[in-house]
């Protein structure tokens, strides 16, 4: 009753049926806007106390309905956020595929497959001992005049061309290029290979790189057969490189080798 509700909100009651009239019409009162007010908080109290009514009046049925439509919602909100996050995971995971996949190209690029293998697996010290391996050691002649001559990109297009098409004869005769130093070009075959006789598959890859169609070039050429030590250098810009006194020897051969010949 009008008296029940003025005796419970401390309000007179000509004051309280002008509150509820104005929240019967949804209007906004002085005192609701002015926090100053002294009958502010009658008016906030008046306000929850008939929600609260409103809210006792409903029937069970009514009750039950807001309860499953509140349960629904939360429900769809959480499966929404789940799936939203299984699309974020989903594409993380494409992401990081990709970028190892990208990762293992540039490393398969300068290391052999088994060596890049075992740096995966523990990015410590490789270091192997091979005790019979064949060197190949390859230069241009006349190079350093030629490249004097030239600017810069023509001699890197060059020399891109020339070493390209000796990393395709190489790798078809199942040698493994170790680096390029200016115009020498460096292979080795026998590192962890099977093959009984080293020398024979190198000599052919030289014979073609001397009579490679298409330039003009005089190439010298130095094999030799022997033990070597391989392994890979350095943290950051790391290398694989070989050493030792059968490399040595395919440099010295490469030197006093005839242009156009193997020696």
């Amino acid at each position: 009753t009008k008296a029940g509700l003025a005796a419970l909100s401390g309000l007179d009651e000509d004051t309280l049926e002008q509150l509820l009239t104005s929240l019967l019409r949804k209007e906004v009162v002085s005192v609701q806007a002015d926090p100053r007010s002294p009958e502010r908080g009658q008016y906030t109290f008046l306000q929850d106390l008939l929600k609260r009514i409103a809210y006792d009046t409903l029937s069970r049925a009514e009750r039950k309905t807001r309860h499953l439509a509140a349960a629904a919602y939360l429900l769809e909100r959480s499966v929404r956020r789940r799936f939203y996050d299984r699309l974020v995971i989903d594409e993380q995971r494409r992401e990081i595929a990709a970028e190892k996949a990208t990762s293992d190209r540039l490393l398969l690029d300068i290391l052999p497959a088994p060596i890049a293998d075992r740096l995966r697996r523990d990015p410590g010290p490789i270091a192997d001992g091979h005790p019979e391996s064949t060197i190949l050691f390859a230069d241009l002649v006349g190079f350093t005049p030629f490249a004097e001559a030239r600017t810069p990109e023509a001699v890197v297009a060059f020399l891109d061309g020339l070493f390209t098409a000796f990393d395709e004869l190489t790798e078809s005769h199942g040698l493994e290029k170790i680096k390029t130093i200016g115009d020498a070009y460096l292979a080795v075959v026998g590192l962890g290979d099977s093959r009984a006789n080293h020398a024979v598959p190198t000599a052919e890859a030289a014979l073609e790189m001397v009579a490679l169609p298409g330039t003009s070039w005089q190439i010298r050429i130095g094999i030799h057969t022997g033990p070597v030590v391989a392994g890979v250098i350095g943290r950051r810009k790391f290398a694989y490189d070989v050493w030792g006194d059968t490399v040595n020897t395919a440099s010295r051969l490469e030197t006093t080798s005839l242009p156009g010949r193997v020696h």
